[in-house]
């Protein structure tokens, strides 16, 4: 018995010592093949940052078993690739800002259409004071109190308030032209367009919500197909979405929860257009959902966040990010919001 479990100890071992390295090197190298194309590598790449919860582990048993020093320098593979696709974030430097240079505070925020305690998400936008909020999951309720509560902070609302989780709205502190729900192929009146009268200048904001990735169906078979196939039509959603952007020649954002991690290939479609402001000046994973939750419909339970990141604010070149981060947890949505200081940039 004792030999069977010494046995299995020396199998796991070389399991996280070796067998783990060479999943991470097999799943990146299948990320550049096929993208999101299937459920397995959608859901990796979504959760990409938790594959390498292990790496350390991977180095300790190499140590602790004496290996030899090519083993030990395998094991050390998941944490030189953790390194170099998140430490910029984790070594985080603040961009400059000249003394007296105008910015712009904006916030993108899914306030969770089923949130009935409008009070929570008030006080939090009070406390981030920030200059225009695109909203996503945006109820009758909150609607009213934003047009009851805040209208003096932000007099400039355009409101597409629902039931449920298709309202969407924008509120601003600046002068503001609403040009309503955008009709484009393939979503639904998903897209809300403003513009905004910002330092004599008009700024064309988008705030968008595609398709969640949910997982519907009868069985495991049918749920992981439509969650393929969520996947593609997000793809096709975003690239519909870049067709029409590209021809603004005004500055830009697109804002909103993309339902989508930042290892996805709806994400690789908006940064090589766009700048993420979040990857620019923000510090930390900037992880957005699902938050704490104190109800059954949201977040995880015991505080847990073992999280993605779904929020984004994208700016043209117009732009730089010159701070960034996830506001703290308004105690009803089960997201984040997240929010972005712009200044002027070169063009």
């Amino acid at each position: 018995m004792g030999k069977r479990l010494k046995q299995l100890g020396l199998a796991l071992i070389n399991l996280l010592v070796m067998g783990y390295p060479l999943a991470l090197v097999l799943l990146r190298i299948a990320r550049v093949m096929w993208g999101d194309r299937f459920w397995w590598l959608a859901i990796a790449n979504s959760f990409a940052p938790w594959l390498f919860v292990l790496a350390p582990l991977s180095i300790l048993l190499a140590l602790i078993a004496r290996r030899r020093s090519w083993v030990l320098a395998i094991a050390c593979v998941p944490t030189l690739m953790f390194a170099a696709l998140y430490g910029s974030r984790l070594l985080h430097t603040t961009p400059s800002v000249l003394p007296d240079e105008p910015t712009l505070r904006v916030m993108a925020f899914n306030a969770y259409g089923f949130n009935m305690d409008v009070e929570k998400p008030i006080r939090m936008i009070r406390d981030e004071v920030p200059d225009v909020i695109a909203f996503q999951e945006l109820n009758l309720e909150l609607a009213a109190a934003l047009q009851s509560q805040l209208i003096d902070e932000y007099p400039y609302q355009a409101l597409y308030a629902q039931v449920g989780v298709l309202g969407r709205g924008v509120v601003s502190k600046h002068p503001m032209l609403d040009d309503g729900l955008l009709d484009l192929p393939g979503w639904e009146r998903r897209l809300q367009q403003v513009r905004i009268e910002w330092q004599g200048q008009e700024v064309t904001l988008i705030n968008v919500h595609p398709y969640p990735p949910v997982l519907a169906g009868n069985n495991i078979g049918e749920r992981l197909d439509r969650f393929e196939e969520v996947t593609r039509l997000q793809q096709e959603q975003i690239q519909d979405l870049l067709s029409y952007t590209t021809k603004i020649r005004t500055p830009l954002l697109i804002m909103g929860d993309f339902n989508s991690g930042d290892e996805s290939v709806t994400y690789s479609l908006m940064s090589n257009v766009y700048e993420d402001a979040y990857a620019q000046a923000g510090a930390g994973l900037g992880h957005t959902f699902p938050a704490p939750g104190d109800g059954e419909r949201s977040g995880l339970p015991l505080g847990l966040r073992f999280t993605l990141r779904l929020d984004y604010v994208y700016h043209s070149k117009h732009f730089r990010a010159i701070a960034a981060h996830v506001a703290e947890w308004d105690g009803g949505s089960d997201h984040f919001a997240v929010v972005a200081t712009l200044a002027l940039g070169e063009e």
